[in-house]
């Protein structure tokens, strides 16, 4: 290509011609040669197609070098001669009804999109819906936001929504009100029903509870709620339950002699499982026992493999012996991890009481917040086997925690405060009195006091009164 420089033509070659301008082309130089308004090739995105998918396009659809595709891609192709700012910038909204899930089956699935997974999550509040009184009966509700079913069946569209502030909603009177919101063909609504199965909670949204008086309200926000439920169930469950709860196994049996063993279990706290292994201490396991340090404490005692036939808790930090022909009670705990743990009975029982003797509290705290308790053995002194072995999870052991006696019912006196207890003097000086067998008459006495009286013939007597004095009742 032949280049005019002066009064001489010089002639370059293509490529020299293409370095001369790669010398001066970049940012700033208005040439810009490889980029398109300044933007490089990677600030585009590219669209693949396959044979199958790449739209055909008809003839009718070609026009000034520019092809329009009618597709619900909005992709639009044009010829050289168009810069940047010959393109329009589109926002592309993808609706959840044509992203399509993995099946994975040779039949086809009925419901495979995105929006039929979001069909199957019911109705709930994300935020507002807040119930407040107007002071005449009736209610506002707060405008908010949730998601909420579009028709009356379960796996019609459930749609994201926004509904405004209702400022008054009329209440029935001397009843319980349930405040609600339905879908109502796109135009949220807000309603009150005495009635609660007027409200579907997997279509519409419910807001709380109103138990109106004339123009006192009484209000509880406690609708269904869609946000982070997973979590606000695990919580709950832990809140009510009270930690560790028993689905199946871990029970306790009699082995060997006084031996323990412990079925493999499955426990929940909460949503999640938890699961222990079997044990069995006439083998090679072992549990740890525990008694009162006689300060407020405990004391532990690892690598137990029998359980005692002759000691019981008595409080003071040794343990004592029972006597002969009484039982003690031994309480069995399996920990989260599996561990077992025994706590001692804190009585020196006949076998009646050591029956209906009640679990003592406090336990150790380590037995109240990371264990459940799974079974009650029952022993007599020197046994080489368990009384009774009693399961936990199929009895209700009452809590043996000490009282105040004045919390007894039926105390109450005539006057506050005043309970139906008596005093020393009152004792002394109102309530008959058996003084047992003497020679003499007791040296003080009142109305209804008895003894036998030994001076000859024994005989009961009784005093009646300063009148008739001491009388005799009966003779052996």
């Amino acid at each position: 290509m032949p280049v005019f420089s002066g009064p001489f033509t010089t002639y370059y070659e293509d490529m020299e011609i293409l370095n001369k301008l790669k010398e001066v082309d970049g940012s700033g130089s208005g040439l810009d040669a490889d980029t398109l308004d300044t933007f490089e090739a990677s600030s585009f995105a590219t669209i693949t197609y396959t044979d199958a998918t790449f739209p055909t396009v008809p003839a009718s659809t070609i026009a000034n070098n520019f092809v329009t595709f009618t597709t619900d891609d909005g992709l639009v192709l044009g010829d050289s001669g168009y810069n940047a700012a010959s393109f329009a910038t589109v926002g592309h909204t993808q609706l959840a009804s044509t992203i399509e899930f993995a099946t994975g089956a040779t039949i086809p699935a009925t419901y495979h999109t995105l929006q039929d997974y979001m069909n199957i999550q019911g109705a709930g509040r994300i935020s507002g819906g807040v119930i407040t009184s107007n002071g005449d009966g009736t209610v506002a509700v707060s405008a908010g936001y949730g998601l909420i079913k579009t028709g009356s069946d379960y796996i019609d569209d459930t749609v994201f929504i926004n509904w405004p502030t209702t400022a008054s909603v009329s209440l029935t009177d001397n009843l319980l009100n349930y405040i609600y919101l339905t879908y109502n063909s796109g135009t949220p609504t807000v309603y009150a029903t005495i009635t609660r199965s007027d409200t579907d909670l997997s279509l519409d949204i419910a807001f709380g509870r109103v138990f109106r008086s004339g123009t006192t309200l009484s209000i509880i926000q406690s609708g269904n709620e869609a946000f982070c439920i997973t979590s606000r169930v695990h919580e709950r469950l832990i809140l009510t339950d009270g930690g560790l709860v028993r689905a199946s196994g871990g029970v306790i049996s009699a082995t060997g002699t006084r031996n323990i063993a412990s079925t493999a279990g499955s426990f929940y706290i909460g949503l999640n499982n938890v699961t222990t292994a079997a044990k069995d201490t006439s083998v090679s396991d072992t549990f740890t026992y525990w008694y009162r340090n006689g300060s407020g404490g405990w004391t532990s005692v690892a690598s137990q493999t029998q359980i005692n036939n002759t000691q019981y808790d008595d409080g003071t930090g040794t343990l004592n012996d029972l006597s002969d022909g009484r039982y003690g009670v031994h309480w069995i705990f399996i920990r989260f991890d599996g561990q077992i743990d025994v706590v001692y009975g804190q009585g020196d029982y006949v076998p009646a009481d050591a029956i209906s003797a009640s679990l003592p509290v406090p336990v150790p705290t380590i037995l109240r917040d990371f264990a459940i308790l799974a079974a009650k053995i029952v022993i007599v002194k020197n046994a080489s086997t368990f009384y009774s072995n009693t399961s936990a999870y199929a009895t209700v052991f009452p809590i043996n925690t000490p009282f105040n006696h004045n919390d007894l019912g039926l105390l109450q006196g005539g006057t506050a405060s005043e309970y139906y207890h008596l005093t020393a003097t009152e004792y002394n000086t109102t309530v008959p009195k058996y003084y047992g067998e003497s020679a003499t008459e007791p040296a003080t006495f009142k109305p209804g006091d008895e003894y036998w009286d030994t001076s000859s013939v024994g005989v009961l007597k009784k005093y009646i009164s300063v009148s008739v004095g001491w009388k005799t009742i009966t003779t052996t």
